[in-house]
């Protein structure tokens, strides 16, 4: 279900009811955004806008853009972007709905030259990184400051979650890396578990 969040005990689910409920009706999403939708999260909004507070949303990622979208009266809130963005793959908030921590799942291949269609991204030392955005006013979201993990050799950050004041994150060739959220919303690395260590490729590890 696109509309629960098993992680985060502040976020409830949108229409669905006990997901263990035995009688619980399928549910499906329909495509309410203009345009291609790779990932998202939806929630009920309790962070410090209280324009809309109580409202049920969702945050769409949209390869070259992120938008929310207001599920109950079916009306796009805000939709932004920022330098450089490729495809911006996946994404999740911070329980306090104050912070988007969201990636891009192309952005280091384009760094290291590996995708011919990409232009002025040329930086062969291609590390992940995590876009942080302030989404304390959900209508006047600005240029995300940026988290570049070079404790790690170069390598696609894919999906993470958000899990108290850590953010677990999942990566193509190194492993799994465990983020602190720090009070001000920085991040940095506490841990990781990675198998491939002999290799450092962006993404032709075996």
């Amino acid at each position: 279900d696109v509309s629960a969040d098993p992680l985060n005990p502040a976020i409830e689910c949108l229409n669905l009811g006990p997901l263990n409920a035995k009688d619980r009706p399928p549910y499906a999403m329909k495509n309410i955004y203009p345009g291609y939708v790779h990932d998202g999260q939806c929630f009920i909004y309790g962070g410090p806008d209280e324009k809309y507070t109580g409202v049920a949303m969702c945050i769409f990622f949209a390869e070259t853009e992120i938008g929310i979208f207001d599920m109950t009266n079916q009306t796009l809130i805000n939709k932004f972007s920022y330098p450089g963005a490729t495809y911006v793959h996946q994404g999740w908030v911070t329980a306090d709905f104050t912070t988007l921590y969201a990636n891009d799942e192309a952005d280091e291949e384009c760094r290291s030259g590996l995708l011919p269609h990409c232009r002025d991204l040329n930086n062969t030392r291609a590390f992940p990184i995590t876009r942080i955005f302030d989404i304390s006013s959900l209508d006047d979201i600005g240029t995300p400051r940026e988290f570049v993990n070079t404790k790690v050799h170069p390598s696609i950050d894919h999906n993470f979650y958000v899990k108290g004041d850590y953010i677990y994150s999942a990566n193509y060739e190194a492993g799994a890396r465990v983020y602190e959220i720090r009070e001000d919303k920085s991040l940095a690395e506490a841990a990781y578990f990675d198998v491939s260590n002999d290799c450092d490729d962006i993404v032709n590890c075996v």
